[in-house]
């Protein structure tokens, strides 16, 4: 059986929103901010079940570089994200506060996540020194996983939402 030749084609989908450059910059700055706090989580962690002692060995005697690293991530990375996010945020609904509150909620959010994930490095490495195997840190495993959430939260805001049957609206100046 053919098919007349008068039948319409199929229309296209309706246009995925482009996130550009400045989304993109955004996206990437919440990833490497979550990634590196959930990872110094799972090292926090990890090095609290094992029985050795967790001392300053990247860097030892001068400085310890895996809490350096977190406390720096931890220090700037809520300043990078309110500095990234907002005017992003902005692209996206230039007349509605709720996704910019919602934003400032979850850079708050993450920066007390993770100052349980750098405190808890600074427990364990102090722990380390004077008493070696000691318990599992359950907070911080706990708070790694928040900090996943949070940074799930964190994306899910910076990608524009994807409107079924929504045309494009003009402002009319004047």
């Amino acid at each position: 059986m053919e098919l007349p030749v008068d039948t319409p084609a199929a229309a296209p989908s309706t246009p995925q929103p482009d996130i550009g450059w400045a989304g993109a910059f955004a996206i990437a700055i919440a990833l490497l901010y979550t990634l590196t706090l959930a990872a110094g989580g799972g090292y926090v962690f990890y090095a609290s079940i094992r029985p050795a002692s967790v001392d300053a060995a990247f860097g030892a005697p001068f400085i310890d570089l895996p809490y350096a690293l977190l406390g720096i991530a931890w220090a700037v990375g809520p300043v990078a994200l309110l500095i990234t996010g907002l005017p992003r945020l902005h692209q996206i609904a230039p007349d509605n506060w709720r996704p910019a509150a919602a934003w400032v909620g979850a850079v708050a959010a993450g920066t007390a996540i993770g100052y349980l994930i750098v405190h808890g490095y600074g427990l364990l490495v102090s722990a380390s020194r004077n008493a070696p195997g000691g318990s599992a840190y359950w907070q911080v495993l706990i708070a790694t996983a928040g900090q996943l959430a949070i940074g799930v939260a964190m994306i899910a805001l910076l990608i524009p939402p994807n409107r079924k049957g929504a045309t494009a609206v003009t402002r009319k100046s004047g």
